[in-house]
């Protein structure tokens, strides 16, 4: 089990649960505590321990449907649902944002939420949110999915990411 106790946080930091799990939430508090942006899995939607984050993000396959979704708002600022090869959703209260899939030749999907979460998670560390956001990580998870392996590629690799973080 993790915890932030001993580590050195600051206000600029971005602290993310990748998967939550209710044993997080002392560190969760305790990163809000120190002014960081909050990142937490989407399972966090059903746990009501977490009051609040600043950004909910997983799978649809992970949360099961869209179902009931926009009531989490009131605890989550934003909320980022990947929904595979149909591309990925943004919610906020002013509204959705919808991002599609990056045609590629698709080789191998290992990785690939996990290079969408790269991509997105460098946009919002950068204060880039929305369609932006939602572009960097499908291009990262577009070219994941073009290569056989398991760690996502560098960020030099995938194209027209920089043009977009500047």
């Amino acid at each position: 089990q993790v915890n932030l106790n001993k580590v050195d946080l600051n206000p600029n930091d971005v602290v993310c649960f990748v998967v939550w799990r209710e044993y997080f939430i002392e560190s969760l508090l305790l990163a809000q505590r120190k002014g960081c942006k909050t990142v937490v899995g989407i399972e966090a939607l059903s746990d009501q321990n977490v009051i609040s984050a600043d950004l909910a993000i997983g799978s649809l396959t992970d949360l099961g449907n869209l179902s009931g979704v926009e009531r989490h708002l009131d605890r989550f600022k934003t909320i980022v649902l990947t929904k595979g090869e149909m591309g990925a959703l943004e919610l906020t209260k002013d509204g959705e944002v919808f991002q599609p899939a990056i045609s590629t030749n698709v080789v191998d999907t290992t990785g690939a939420g996990d290079s969408f979460l790269a991509g997105y998670l460098t946009a919002y560390a950068q204060g880039i949110i929305g369609q932006r956001a939602l572009e960097i990580g499908a291009r990262w998870a577009a070219k994941m999915v073009s290569m056989v392996a398991s760690i996502p590629p560098r960020f030099s690799d995938v194209e027209g990411l920089k043009s977009l973080l500047e």
